[in-house]
């Protein structure tokens, strides 16, 4: 676990990260055929921690945007503060979700098909996506992983 080997000894652990990080990538097992491995990643590896950030700073944003109710738009004039954040965790979540559906295609090309009590929620997912709304499922899939977290705090 790279996350405790770049420790320095007597630095303290955050235990709430560490359990939400062994929810998530256990969560991911059954739900998408394949672990994120958050374990491994230090806070210097950035891939998922900036995926968490990001992730944070859109709810944050969303959440202000609705005590200005109608009126959101004008707080943001010089554009929309959301997007580079859903930049980050499409990077994150576009190859995860890219293998699924190449998965499914070659599944169609084999003549086979997925029985949905036989697979995992991600390739139900992608077996649902009519290959026009490959961005619901990145919006799933984003929302699964972060409900790890929101599960592990609460």
């Amino acid at each position: 676990m790279s996350i405790l080997s770049d420790l320095e000894p007597g630095q303290a652990i955050d235990i709430a990260d560490l359990t939400w990080r062994f929810t998530t990538d256990t969560a991911s097992e059954f739900l998408f055929g394949q672990t994120l491995d958050t374990l491994s990643f230090s806070e210097a590896d950035g891939g998922f921690s900036s995926f968490i950030k990001a992730f944070a700073e859109i709810q944050d944003i969303v959440f202000k945007r609705n005590s200005f109710g109608a009126l959101w738009p004008l707080t943001e004039l010089s554009g929309d503060t959301t997007e580079p954040l859903g930049d980050i965790i499409k990077q994150f979540v576009d190859p995860i979700v890219q293998r699924a559906l190449e998965h499914k295609r070659n599944m169609i090309e084999m003549g086979q098909q997925v029985e949905p009590d036989q697979c995992t929620f991600l390739e139900y997912l992608a077996w649902r996506n009519d290959g026009e709304h490959v961005q619901l499922t990145q919006q799933r899939f984003a929302e699964l992983i972060y409900s790890c977290r929101c599960g592990t705090h609460s």
